[in-house]
């Protein structure tokens, strides 16, 4: 297969080795020249993929290649978006260390840590929070992070954005 063929929705065999984890495929396909920085027709790199297929190695390779850890999908989510909605703490923390940015917003005003509540993802939250992400953040309609974990009945993620917003009162 030809490392830069694109399918119908824009994606890469380097995409889909970064989104299924196969670590050794995109290694090959990295070193035969693939476009680190091609985009699917959503706007989406091989780093979202890595980060929504949770692999720590194949971001590791992407980001050591310099992939752009702020590049946005058309929807303006980053890598870190990807990582925190799929409850991926690890990759949160390595993202983090790399400078992926706590407070990107996407189209709708939602940071990382608003995709991780209004998803139910505990432990994203809870890195994210550690990590200093605001908790008093809202989206462009109003609705904040701790609403949406009203709406969603997610309990323990609700205590963790009170408990939060208690010590920045």
């Amino acid at each position: 297969a030809k490392v830069n063929e694109v399918r119908s929705d824009g994606s890469t065999p380097l995409h889909t080795a970064a989104l299924r984890g196969h670590q050794e495929v995109a290694r090959l396909v990295l070193e035969s020249s693939a476009e680190i920085e091609a985009l699917t027709s959503n706007g989406s790199t091989p780093l979202h993929s890595a980060a929504l297929g949770g692999s720590k190695p194949i971001v590791s390779m992407l980001l050591d290649r310099r992939s752009n850890i702020l590049a946005r999908t058309q929807e303006g989510m980053t890598a870190m978006h990807f990582a925190a909605y799929r409850n991926h703490r690890e990759l949160v923390t390595q993202l983090l260390e790399q400078a992926a940015s706590l407070e990107a917003t996407s189209e709708d005003g939602s940071t990382p840590l608003v995709w991780a509540v209004r998803h139910g993802q505990t432990e994203s939250v809870a890195v994210l929070l550690a990590c200093g992400a605001r908790a008093d953040v809202a989206i462009n309609d109003g609705t904040t992070a701790l609403d949406l974990a009203v709406q969603g009945r997610h309990k323990e993620i609700e205590r963790l954005l009170r408990e939060r917003q208690g010590e920045s009162a």
